[in-house]
C-alpha cells in the first residue's frame, strides 16, 4: 500500500493525539488477555477489553496488562501494582530529533560504509531510550514488559518533500566550490539518493513506505536495543524480562524470529534460557490474509494459512487500537 503526504501526515496527527491522551501519569489503560491454547499451533492470547484503571486482580482465565506509551505510564503502571507491562512507546520516542538525524543518515547514506556507520551509532541511541524508559521501575518489583516495536512513515523521517530541491541546489554548489574529491563525492551521492526519494515518493508504485520495509536492520535493531537495555538494568540490580512482539502486519515477520532469539541468547547469556517468553506475534484481528479465519465460540482466533506458528512462543491477537507496529 502505498502512504501519501496526506496520509502520513493523518498518522502523524493521530499518534500525536493519542499520545497527548496517555501523557500524564494516570492515563495508562489496562488490556484484558484472553488465553487460548491452539492444537498443533501454540498459545493465542487474544484482546477483549480495554479499560482505565483497574484493580490489579486477575482471574484464571484472564491476564491484564498495563498499556504503557511513555515513562510516566511505566512509573504509574508500577505503583499501581503492575508486574506485567505492555510496552507501546508512541511517535514521539521514534520522532525525537536526534533519531531522525541517524535515519536520515541511514537513508541518504552514498556507500555502505556510511550507512553501516550511521546504525552502528542509532542501537547504543535506542538502547538507552529504552533503558530510560524502564529505570523508573521499582528495583525490588519483577516485571515483565512485552514490547511493540515502533514504525512510521519514511515520508516523515526525510527532509521534507518541499525542501528537497532546496537542498540538493544548496548540496550541489557545495560539492562544485569543495577542493576535497572525497567530500564532493560523498555530497553528490547524497543529492542521488535524495532525488531517487522524491521519484519514489510521487511514484505510483504500490509499495508499502514504513521505515519497517525500507531499512531491513529495522525490526532486529529494535529488538537487539531492548535486549542491551534489559542487560544493563539487570547490572542495576532491576528484575525485568522483555519479551519482543514481532509485527505480523510488517511483512516477513518470520525472517525476524531466529534473530530475535539469537540476539537474546547472545546478549542474555543464560538468562535467556529462563521459563519466560522470548519472541511473540503480534496481529490484529482485522489483518487481511489469505483464507477465513478460524471460528471459537463467534470470536476470530487464527489466519487459516500456511504457516509453522511454533516458531514463536505465542501470538497476541490485538482488538487494532495500537498506534505503533
Amino acid at each position: 500500500m502505498k502512504l501519501s503526504s496526506n496520509q502520513a501526515e493523518q498518522w502523524l496527527s493521530t499518534n500525536a493525539q493519542f499520545h497527548d491522551n496517555s501523557s500524564s501519569a494516570t492515563s495508562f489503560q489496562v488490556i484484558e488477555l484472553q488465553q487460548q491454547h491452539i492444537p498443533h499451533v501454540g498459545t493465542l492470547w487474544r484482546e477483549t477489553e480495554h479499560t482505565g484503571i483497574i484493580s490489579n486482580t486477575t482471574q484464571s482465565s484472564s491476564l491484564h496488562i498495563a498499556c504503557c506509551n511513555s515513562p510516566e505510564d511505566v512509573q504509574a503502571a508500577s505503583e499501581a501494582g503492575y508486574n506485567k507491562l505492555l510496552l507501546a512507546p508512541c511517535h514521539y520516542l521514534l520522532l525525537k530529533s536526534g533519531r531522525v538525524r541517524l535515519i536520515r543518515e541511514i537513508l541518504l547514506a552514498g556507500t555502505t560504509i556510511e550507512r553501516e556507520a550511521a546504525l552502528q551509532k542509532l542501537l547504543p541511541l535506542m538502547t538507552a531510550e529504552y533503558e530510560h524508559m524502564l529505570d523508573s521501575l521499582h528495583r525490588n518489583a519483577a516485571i515483565h514488559g512485552y514490547v511493540r516495536l515502533l514504525d512510521a512513515p519514511i515520508v516523515l523521517l526525510l527532509p521534507s518533500i518541499a525542501d528537497l530541491d532546496l537542498r540538493m541546489e544548496v548540496i550541489q554548489r557545495f560539492a562544485a566550490d569543495s577542493d576535497r574529491s572525497m567530500e564532493r563525492h560523498r555530497l553528490h551521492q547524497q543529492w542521488l539518493k535524495l532525488k531517487q526519494w522524491k521519484q519514489w515518493l510521487h511514484s505510483g508504485s504500490e509499495v508499502n513506505c514504513m521505515l519497517s520495509n525500507t531499512v531491513v536492520e529495522w525490526i532486529d535493531m529494535q529488538a537487539e536495543a531492548l535486549f542491551r537495555a534489559e542487560q544493563r538494568l539487570a547490572a542495576q540490580g532491576y528484575d525485568i524480562q522483555l519479551t519482543v512482539l514481532l509485527p505480523y502486519e510488517a511483512g516477513c515477520w518470520k525472517q525476524h524470529v531466529s534473530y530475535v532469539r539469537l540476539a537474546a541468547e547472545q546478549i542474555l547469556g543464560v538468562h535467556a534460557t529462563r521459563n519466560y517468553p522470548i519472541v511473540g506475534i503480534r496481529m490484529e484481528q482485522t489483518v487481511n490474509v489469505p483464507g477465513n479465519m478460524s471460528q471459537s465460540a463467534g470470536q476470530p482466533v487464527l489466519p487459516e494459512i500456511d504457516m509453522d506458528w511454533e516458531d514463536v512462543d505465542f501470538v497476541w491477537l490485538s482488538r487494532g487500537v495500537g498506534r505503533t507496529i
